[in-house]
């Protein structure tokens, strides 16, 4: 069974703001979270587009930090981005 690429975007009704060395994404609704420089950059590439594989390669080479870390840590994000609605699930027709 062939399984379809899935990619993450950001929610269409989330604020996100950078204010000096702080980034913050929230709801209407007043949930809101302040990210770290890495959340923040993966939060930018959440474009849809953009594979899990291609966000690691960048964080790797824009953080010196250890792959399997990174990935770790974004699939925790993105759990608390789709458990929040601040990001949804595309599914590309593309294999």
């Amino acid at each position: 069974m062939l399984v379809k690429p899935a990619y993450l975007k950001r929610a269409i009704d989330v604020i996100f703001r950078k204010v000096e060395d702080k980034a913050y994404i929230g709801k209407l609704d007043g949930t809101a979270f302040e990210l770290s420089g890495v959340a923040w950059l993966i939060w930018q590439l959440l474009d849809g587009e953009t594979s899990n594989e291609e966000i690691i390669e960048k964080i790797a080479k824009d953080y010196m930090l250890d792959k399997i870390e990174i990935e770790k840590d974004l699939l925790e994000f993105q759990d608390m981005l789709l458990e929040n609605d601040l990001a949804y699930i595309v599914i590309k027709d593309e294999f």
